[in-house]
């Protein structure tokens, strides 16, 4: 007797000396591809979202059904031409971008960007940094492999202008110092007689004191021009004679006469 059924079909009952195998279709979501003596038909395949899989072929009585990876998706454990088991393609890291896009069989290939480009996301390419100055801006910060150029909105003529602000305020304030610390030095110059009084005639605030006549009127009888020196007071005369005359580095080496 005929012992099998074929796809699509199981075994209702066997054949016996009496009577034939006795055959019944498959229910849903069963199947039997192959001519068979099961009993029972085997049960469809499901195509789980949750493993990333979805339904590429229907399951029916005669086949069952086949999956693939959903988009986005590479399949990790294929078998005759059904995905059992996918993974979601890797995203590149920042930096990076997709040198080759994945396929239902095969993950992302990511490299790093190159020069003077980035990428903050999945890109399948880097992204040339921006150039502020051809935008009429100035860099902030210069871009990296991760981020773009920062630009400010200030102008370049406003950055020029505020430094040359800054150079000539300082420039003002160097010779107002210069200035005030001459003026001062000289003031002190002429307050301080103590070097005219020692002889220093060379110098210049001694010329006005030494070329003065005597307050009392009456000629001293010593020619300056030696060194000499004349102190007056309200009380009485005191004449030095120097027998050296001064200059500016060295006091006039003076003698009090005897009377």
């Amino acid at each position: 007797c005929v012992l099998l059924c074929i796809s699509g079909e199981r075994v209702y009952s066997h054949c016996s000396e009496d009577s034939s195998t006795t055959c019944v279709n498959c229910t849903r979501h069963t199947y039997t591809d192959v001519p068979n003596g099961l009993i029972k038909c085997l049960p469809c395949t499901v195509c789980d979202e949750g493993s990333g899989l979805r339904i590429k072929r229907e399951c029916n009585k005669k086949a069952n059904a086949l999956c693939e990876p959903l988009a986005g998706y590479y399949c990790t454990d294929l078998q005759e031409n059904n995905c059992r088991k996918a993974r979601k393609h890797s995203t590149c890291l920042p930096g990076q971008f997709i040198y080759q896009n994945g396929t239902e069989i095969a993950d992302n290939v990511c490299q790093d960007c190159p020069e003077f480009t980035y990428s903050n996301s999945s890109l399948t390419f880097c992204r040339p940094h921006t150039h502020c100055e051809l935008m009429g801006m100035i860099t902030v910060s210069v871009g990296t492999k991760t981020a773009d150029s920062e630009c400010s909105l200030r102008s370049r003529l406003y950055s020029i202008i505020s430094i040359s602000g800054l150079l000539i305020l300082s420039v003002a304030l160097i010779i107002n110092c210069t200035v005030r610390r001459r003026r001062t030095e000289d003031e002190q110059g002429y307050k301080s007689p103590s070097q005219c009084e020692q002889g220093n005639r060379s110098l210049p605030q001694c010329e006005q004191r030494v070329n003065d006549p005597v307050q009392s009127g009456q000629s001293s009888g010593i020619d300056v021009s030696t060194g000499g020196n004349i102190n007056i007071t309200s009380t009485n005369v005191q004449i030095n004679i120097c027998h050296s005359p001064c200059s500016v580095t060295q006091s006039a080496e003076c003698l009090k006469p005897q009377f």
